[in-house]
């Protein structure tokens, strides 16, 4: 509770000290910090704030090219290291002057003297300041204005809540999601807005970067406004990268890699009651009233990290650690209001067979009369080791019966039937139990019968005796069709010993691999080989049948 009143203070009250208006007015008499202070002590601070701005920005980056949406709310804290809890302030011109002021400062029981320049003091997440004395040698001003000056304390911060971060996420079907953060807040005459847009675009799966679909690249970019006009301008932007990788049915883990910046401007005006009045202060900019202004800027440009994501139906929890300059820890919660089914492609239909010539027509000599006819299939010629055979000779003549008499026959008529066997194909090869083996029911040959099988002998028989004759059939349409390429996707049933086995995986599809090269000769390159645990369309892996179905 201590933290969050604050940041009211730091983001609220502080931009209106004593006055709300159309300017950001502070008193003239408000001298614990210059401009140039308060660049320093509050530098750890807006660090933090740039950082709550620039996490939650992604989870997972396999991003679906469908539609959804979802409602995400991100919680963050950063850790303080000790070299973000001291600045260097700046004391007043003269001191160390000893003609004009003499100073000194006690410090762990030692007194040192003639003190100017810098001194290091607490910022915001710092501890005790500590006061440099002083007393003018003058007693006119300004010298006589030159005292003793005391500097804000720290809060001895270590642990600091971000800002917490709510957002819409949108996804579109070119695999990209955009999250937006829109937030107004009040401030009698103006308002306090801030807004982030942020990009999250896959790339592995538009430039097929990845064999393997459990893994997954995205780039992001985000950027990120606040702002109270006229007085206080922050902006943010952010880009980087992110991977991530399916461990499990709904586990995934993520690292990620992004440049951030944070820069803007506080300004604030002098409330004056008499024109002329000094102020009796060292510092020339209180003491004249001058504007109260400096630059906006965080410790942090780069953060390295990575976490954890567990996605159950509508539901999403991501948890992430970060190292940047203050190091991160964010937990978000991501509820899923819509999404779209994504749509598996059907396969694309196989080219159209060539058209066989026509036969050219073969004489056939009968009674020294010629006979057009097609030509027969070619019978195998069968090697047999015997004695030449004899030439034999023979005449050949045709009759046919007209009316109970006999007549010479001229013409013979030969036709040529061709029937089709139409199977269904199964596209997909059905492994043992934690077993890469080929099982002994789909039928292998050799590498030389692979050479004279016909189409006909592939087809023989009924649907299921076609289907174990899948890998041939597909060795020989391509052989057939030499542009042809295929993906073989190895997977496992996600139970047992089977479970997140992807290198068992692998192993089922590099055998049916091995099988098309080896006996059929296809070229490795046309054939691609990926892995991963399940199936895209998973059956029931709690019905024993659906188990099988998953190997």
């Amino acid at each position: 509770m201590r933290k969050i009143i604050l940041y009211l203070i730091i983001i609220i009250s502080l931009p209106a000290l004593l006055f709300a208006g159309k300017d950001i007015k502070i008193s003239r008499e408000f001298s614990l910090l210059t401009s140039q202070q308060a660049q320093g002590y509050l530098k750890p601070f807006f660090t933090t704030i740039g950082e709550s701005f620039n996490s939650g920005l992604y989870t997972r980056a396999d991003y679906k090219p469908t539609w959804s949406v979802a409602i995400d709310v991100t919680a963050m804290g950063m850790y303080i290291p000790s070299s973000q809890k001291e600045y260097d302030a700046a004391l007043p011109d003269l001191f160390g002057q000893s003609s004009h002021v003499l100073t000194a400062k006690r410090e762990n029981g030692k007194i040192t003297e003639n003190i100017g320049g810098f001194i290091k003091q607490p910022t915001l997440y710092g501890g005790a300041s500590q006061a440099v004395f002083a007393a003018s040698q003058n007693r006119f001003p300004p010298d006589s204005f030159y005292k003793t000056v005391a500097f804000i304390e720290g809060n001895n911060i270590n642990f600091m809540s971000g800002l917490p971060a709510l957002q819409i996420a949108i996804g579109i079907p070119t695999r990209t999601q955009i999250r937006a953060r829109f937030l107004s807040v009040p401030l009698e005459s103006e308002n306090l807005s801030y807004f982030t847009i942020a990009i999250n675009q896959n790339i592995d799966k538009l430039f097929d970067i990845f064999d393997d679909e459990t893994h997954s690249l995205a780039a992001h970019f985000a950027y990120h406004s606040l702002n109270r006009k006229p007085g206080l301008e922050i902006s943010s932007m952010a880009l980087g990268l992110h991977f991530s990788k399916e461990l499990s049915q709904g586990f995934s883990g993520t690292l990620g890699l992004q440049y951030e910046n944070l820069t803007g401007k506080f300004k604030a005006i002098k409330k004056t009651s008499h024109s002329g009045d000094l102020v009796n202060n060292p510092y020339p900019e209180i003491r004249n009233g001058l504007p109260f202004a400096f630059d906006i800027e965080s410790f942090t440009n780069f953060r390295i990290g990575g976490g954890l994501s567990y996605k159950l139906g509508f539901f999403e929890l991501t948890g992430s650690a970060y190292y940047a300059s203050q190091p991160i820890l964010a937990l978000s919660a991501t509820f899923w209001l819509f999404e779209q089914k994504e749509k598996t492609p059907p396969p694309p239909p196989p080219p159209a067979p060539e058209p066989e010539p026509e036969p050219e027509p073969i004489p056939i000599i009968v009674d020294n009369i010629q006979i057009d006819a097609a030509p027969q299939p070619e019978v195998p010629t069968l090697a047999i080791d015997a004695p030449a055979a004899k030439k034999l000779s023979a005449d050949v003549a045709a009759f046919s019966v007209e009316d109970g008499i006999e007549k010479p026959l001229l013409t013979i008529k030969i036709e040529e039937t061709i029937s089709k066997h139409v199977s269904p194909l199964l596209p997909m090869i059905f492994f043992d139990d934690n077993s890469s083996d080929i099982p002994a029911r789909y039928v292998k040959i050799s590498k030389d019968s692979a050479t004279r099988l016909a189409n006909a002998e592939v087809a023989e028989g009924n649907a299921l005796d076609v289907y174990y004759g899948i890998m041939n059939i597909i060795g020989k349409r391509m052989n057939t069709w030499k542009n042809a390429n295929i993906t073989l996707t190895g997977t496992n049933s996600g139970i047992g010993s089977e479970k997140n086995n992807t290198k068992l995986s692998a192993a089922r599809a590099e055998q049916v691999k091995n099988y098309l090269v080896s006996v059929w000769n296809i070229e490795p390159k046309r054939i691609k080989v990926v892995s991963r645990n399940l199936p895209a369309q998973a059956s029931n892996s709690k019905d024993p049948d659906g188990i099988e179905e998953n190997r």
